[in-house]
């Protein structure tokens, strides 16, 4: 995956350097921030390591405190019978 990156950077190093095409001179600097900003895959994948390592953060905290409480019958049952529903 890695080898994929360094070549999509390399290529649009290549592309946005050319002098005939764009009739400016791009630093490497500024041809790696075009090409990460225009590069759908590269966005991909940067986003995919910002979801992990929130994963990664996520997975050293503690778990959300959960509490409940039951209650049954506390007063009492005023009647006794239960009403049956013939349908």
């Amino acid at each position: 995956m890695y080898i994929k990156i360094y070549a999509l950077l390399f290529f649009g190093f290549l592309l946005f350097s050319s002098h005939e095409m764009w009739g400016e001179t791009l630093s490497f600097d500024q041809a790696v921030i075009k090409t990460l900003s225009l590069s759908p895959k590269l966005r991909i994948a940067g986003s995919e390591v910002n979801e992990a390592v929130g994963a990664q953060v996520q997975s050293g905290l503690y778990p959300n405190p959960v509490a409940g409480w039951s209650v049954e019958n506390v007063f009492g049952n005023k009647n006794s019978e239960f009403r049956k529903c013939n349908i």
